[in-house]
């Protein structure tokens, strides 16, 4: 009888996951066969951390194609023993405000990347000025608009005060009169620029 064909052997690839945080599923190395289409995610995002967050941001992969991306779910085709690795970004908290009689500008209160600048600007309603940045400041207080880096978590207020009328400034009349009935009649207080 004619000998029977040995079949090809079955190849295996290895799909390893790494996530620092979150919950990726597949959770970690697992064998699948060559050309399997295999749907991959990360749950759990984002991680509240008290006033500080980690969010997922994409994921990169070594061995298989594509590289990288930004998705929290997609699907690959896994060709080659690949390491797919979740990537997780550091958000801090941000929060703005204003005393009564004015207003912020810029970025508002919110979750942001750690390192990252924003500007914002104090913005006086009329009849009142700027009176300086209170909160967490790092160098001058009065800067306005004011850059700030999020190096850490960051809570300002924008401060204003009333205009302060400028000083009467006042004039002396002397009068001086041997007869008569002048008026006025002695030295007399004016407002510079009266006219009397």
């Amino acid at each position: 009888p004619p000998a029977r064909a040995t079949p090809p052997p079955v190849v295996t690839n290895t799909l390893t996951v790494v996530s620092t945080y979150g919950t990726p599923v597949p959770s970690s190395a697992n064998l699948y066969t060559n050309g399997s289409v295999v749907s991959v995610s990360v749950g759990g995002s984002p991680v509240d951390q008290g006033t500080t967050q980690i969010v997922a941001t994409g994921w990169a992969m070594s061995g298989n194609s594509p590289t990288s991306g930004s998705a929290t779910n997609f699907t690959l085709t896994l060709t080659n023993n690949t390491t797919l690795t979740w990537l997780w970004q550091t958000n801090v908290q941000f929060t703005r405000s204003a005393t009564a009689n004015g207003s912020v500008t810029g970025p508002s209160s919110g979750w942001y990347a750690l390192g990252a600048s924003i500007t914002v600007t104090a913005v006086p309603n009329s009849g009142f000025s700027f009176a300086g940045w209170s909160g967490d400041i790092t160098g001058s207080t009065n800067s306005n608009p004011l850059t700030i880096a999020l190096d850490r978590t960051r809570s300002i207020t924008a401060n204003f005060a009333t205009n302060e009328p400028l000083p009467a400034i006042t004039n002396t009349l002397t009068v001086a009169s041997t007869y008569g009935t002048p008026v006025p009649s002695s030295a007399n207080l004016y407002t510079n620029g009266s006219v009397v």
